[in-house]
């Protein structure tokens, strides 16, 4: 012990590096589980052409839940004094190497978005490991999925119908579009069109197909974000990372960052449920 005393002693420098070092990689830890834990709730108004007979409608957006409870009853309590016309789910309540653990209170939170508003999901990579407690889990909740399947919601507050798709993950072999959309040369009516996927690169798979806006998740925001470089969790082949992207052609894709995280804590990317007014 004396000659460690002694070596701090004659080592000032490397003391004060290796202490500032440490003292940084523990403010990074806290930093992380912050975002993990403590999601935010961001509203964004957007403006979309093609949504223009939905203009004011609500939509409370949350998704990537990856087994976060922590993070979901905060974002729960956080969606609890807004008004939203619809809540959508795009997919991931677990991630592969969990068990189903907290099934009830899974349950129990997601009720409690459902009793306010109409309630929709897809599926997302992860929930096909699961498929039958996934499906039974948001069923339970008051969840309406759709799994390359349409339906029709009508929103009395603003006089308006909207076609709702919902479609499989792409990269299990669940993308089935032909089955629930039509062609844009087939379509005869104005009614908007909005789709759920779960990864935000389908998009630009649908480009024969009439739709008008597109909410997806999955990326996470890049879940890691160091700065002047590409967020770390992106894929090669991926372009969206999270936010409001305008497409040809007159679509819109909203990709939500998400509660939850896989392999590795967020950094610089906290976790979000999303409140979007179309104008």
């Amino acid at each position: 012990m004396h000659s460690v005393f002694s070596f701090i002693r004659r080592n000032k420098v490397f003391t004060i590096i290796l202490a500032i070092l440490f003292l940084t990689g523990a403010g990074l830890m806290i930093n992380s589980r912050y975002e993990c834990l403590y999601p935010r709730l961001v509203e964004e108004h957007i403006k979309q052409e093609g949504m223009e007979s939905a203009k004011g409608l609500r939509v409370l957006h949350l998704t990537d839940i990856h087994n976060n409870m922590d993070a979901l009853e905060r974002a729960v309590e956080k969606a609890k004094n807004i008004d939203y016309d619809i809540v959508i789910f795009t997919g991931d309540l677990y991630s592969a190497m969990d068990r189903m653990r907290y099934s009830g209170d899974m349950i129990r939170l997601l009720s409690q978005l459902s009793s306010k508003a109409p309630a929709y999901a897809c599926l997302g990579n992860h929930d096909t490991e699961r498929l039958d407690n996934t499906l039974r889990i948001l069923k339970q909740a008051g969840f309406q999925v759709l799994r390359n399947e349409t339906t029709f919601v009508n929103i009395p507050r603003l006089n308006l119908n909207l076609k709702l798709v919902g479609l499989g993950d792409f990269r299990e072999a669940d993308f089935f579009p032909e089955n629930c959309m039509l062609l844009k040369t087939d379509i005869k009516s104005d009614m908007p069109t909005i789709v759920l996927s779960h990864e935000p690169e389908t998009a630009h798979l649908l480009n024969d197909y009439a739709w008008d806006f597109m909410f997806s998740g999955h990326t996470h925001g890049g879940q890691i974000i160091i700065p002047f470089m590409k967020p770390l969790m992106l894929g090669k082949d991926e372009t969206m990372n999270k936010g409001y992207y305008a497409l040809p052609n007159q679509r819109g894709v909203f990709l939500s960052p998400g509660l939850g995280y896989s392999n590795l804590p967020r950094f610089r990317s906290p976790g979000e449920i999303n409140l979007i007014t179309f104008e």
